[in-house]
């Protein structure tokens, strides 16, 4: 009788026993966090290269202003890929850098020089330097000359996200007077 209980505390005794048990929680656990450090490094990348994207269409708006606009935008996209480490993967948008007509209201617009479509302007009130012939102006104040410079970066994230495009394009606009 000794010997039988001897041996059915011998089977228990791995039943009591807790070690082990992290080993066997974190490997449960594991899969998990990696994938949410996975996803917020996805995310910082991602956030990262959009903060780049909006540095260097900020450089080509300072370009212009600084250089005055280009038509051909070779000057302002050398400024925008060469403010960033991402270099080449920046591109202007299509149709961009342009050269836009603010005219200084409480519910400002900006007009497309040679078009007539209007779109929502960033600025409330601006300062009125200078008039342009091409420019229209509803107050007293004339309008002012501006150039516009939209950059954008395709960003792929690490992982597949249900409900999320395997490609993002990040954009970002960039606002300044020209005149």
């Amino acid at each position: 009788m000794q010997h039988v209980c001897r041996t059915i505390a011998t089977l228990r005794a791995p039943l009591r026993s807790q070690r082990g048990t992290a080993l066997v929680e974190f490997g449960l656990a594991a899969p998990f966090l990696i994938l949410l450090m996975v996803g917020l490094i996805d995310f910082g990348l991602g956030f990262y290269q959009y903060l780049q994207v909006r540095g260097a269409a900020a450089a080509g708006a300072q370009y212009a202003s600084q250089h005055g606009y280009d038509p051909a935008g070779t000057g302002i996209t050398s400024a925008v890929q060469h403010a960033s480490p991402l270099g080449s993967y920046i591109k202007l948008s299509s149709g961009y850098p342009q050269e836009v007509c603010a005219c200084p209201t409480t519910s400002p617009s900006l007009v497309v020089l040679g078009q007539t479509t209007t779109q929502s302007c960033p600025v409330a009130t601006y300062n009125c330097l200078a008039y342009e012939s091409s420019c229209t102006s509803a107050t007293n104040c004339p309008a002012g000359l501006y150039v516009v410079v939209s950059a954008y970066v395709t960003y792929s994230p690490l992982l597949h996200y249900s409900g999320l495009a395997s490609s993002l394009a990040l954009t970002s606009l960039a606002y300044r007077r020209v005149q």
